[in-house]
């Protein structure tokens, strides 16, 4: 009996004295349950710089981004699941995960190696279903985040959102329609990308991912628009009839439905690839992975 009380107290151990209006923490796996937005900084408390995994469930707003950033810039957070979560506004905030004025500006820098700016331990995150967009430079500079999964709910994801990331994997939500500048800019880990059916537009460099990738799939018939291609900005990288030598290569295959390879070849911006290829039908694993 004594055991199984033991037990029971190591697994779910609660800080004493919250009143039913107090966050639930449990020490063990690190799960925080919100009864209300902006609590998880005092939840966590003296150990949050302890912590290398965090659930956290129930209401969640911007105060508590900032809270979970500074457990991963000052301690040892790697792993966030806040699938249980909802984000106030429906949005992760901007900058929830980079802070320039801590970390280094990319822009008065846009040229310097992120592995020069101070970058936080986050390796992987979980996102809740249910938000809408992700909010500009929400995870810029978090080169050691190696795998995210955008929820199917999602339709927008902001300038510099994933910049300087360390993605190896990434599977984009069925309902994302624009994707805006420098959103993938420099995750030089990406050995493919999988645009999803509904895909509406690209901005400039949002894709350039540079050397390695060696794979897109593109799952829309009529190519997404493709904003400041006119200009050479293509989604892909600076192209004014001369690669830049920081550019994907212009011969990556690009897989796309049956009967769309034309249209992608003249549409603005896509003609910057020279290899189409038709596939019917459209293979599984990119529908999956397109949600």
């Amino acid at each position: 009996m004594k055991f199984r009380m033991l037990y029971v107290v190591l697994m779910s151990v609660a800080i004493a004295g919250c009143s039913p209006d107090e966050p639930e923490i449990r020490l063990d796996d690190m799960v925080v349950n919100m009864t209300a937005a902006g609590q998880l900084g005092e939840a966590l408390g003296a150990q949050a710089n302890e912590i290398t995994k965090l659930t956290v469930r129930g209401p969640i707003n911007a105060e508590d981004f900032n809270a979970m950033w500074s457990a991963s810039f000052n301690g040892q957070l790697s792993v966030i699941d806040l699938s249980g979560a909802v984000i106030d506004g429906n949005e992760v905030p901007a900058c929830a995960f980079y802070h320039p004025d801590v970390q280094g500006d990319l822009d008065t820098n846009p040229n310097k190696s992120s592995k020069y700016l101070a970058s936080i331990k986050l390796e992987q995150i979980i996102l809740p279903e249910g938000i809408y967009q992700i909010g500009a430079y929400a995870f810029t500079n978090v080169w050691r985040l190696k795998e995210v999964t955008i929820p199917s709910t999602v339709e927008s994801i902001g300038a510099y959102a994933f910049a300087d990331c360390g993605l190896i994997t990434v599977s984009l939500s069925g309902r994302i329609k624009e994707i805006e500048a420098y959103s993938f800019f420099r995750c030089t880990n990406l050995w493919e990308l999988y645009l999803p059916l509904m895909l509406e537009s690209l901005d400039k460099e949002s894709l350039n991912v540079r050397f390695m990738l060696q794979k897109i799939y593109s799952a829309a018939k009529n190519p997404p628009v493709c904003r400041g291609a006119a200009d050479g900005d293509t989604p892909f990288g600076r192209y004014d009839g001369q690669l830049s030598n920081s550019s994907i290569s212009t011969y990556v295959p690009v897989y796309v439905p049956a009967g769309s390879a034309e249209l992608y070849r003249n549409a603005p911006g896509w003609d910057y690839f020279k290899n189409f290829i038709e596939l019917d039908p459209f293979p599984t694993e990119a529908v999956a992975k397109m949600r």
